[in-house]
């Protein structure tokens, strides 16, 4: 009797591992109403780096991430490329790395395929609007 019992939780325990670890640990979709701010790094490096603090920007930003229709991709972000971008997007207390070119998005190490063109039109307008004062 001990013995079947022993062997029914061992097997219990194996298919309990395996379900948690093919469970997809995905870190999509970000929490948009949680979200404090974003810290953007500039290249090329004699740019100023910047933060955007407006509340409904961060949202604004998160939300099109969530939006993209993502493939799970090996692809690189491509650093070297015109359209890069490389921030931090703090949410609860974590900071949260992103990094896209026009056809590649990397967030939090995950890198998925996706057109960010409208992603990076609203980067693109929030840098302008942080860099003219119309928000922080």
């Amino acid at each position: 009797m001990k013995k079947k019992l022993f062997c029914i939780f061992g097997l219990i325990l194996i298919v309990s591992a395996i379900a948690y670890f093919c469970h997809d640990h995905s870190v999509l979709p970000l929490d948009a109403e949680n979200a404090n701010y974003i810290s953007f790094k500039i290249y090329p490096q004699n740019e100023p780096n910047y933060m955007v603090t407006n509340d409904d920007r961060v949202k604004e930003i998160v939300r099109a991430i969530n939006e993209l229709d993502v493939q799970e991709t090996t692809d690189q972000v491509d650093r070297m490329s015109d359209s890069f971008y490389y921030f931090w997007i703090q949410i609860l207390d974590k900071d949260i790395p992103v990094e896209l070119d026009e056809d590649t998005i990397s967030i939090n190490n995950e890198r998925y395929q996706a057109d960010t063109s409208d992603l990076r039109e609203l980067l693109d307008k929030t840098y302008r609007d942080v860099m003219s004062g119309v928000i922080d």
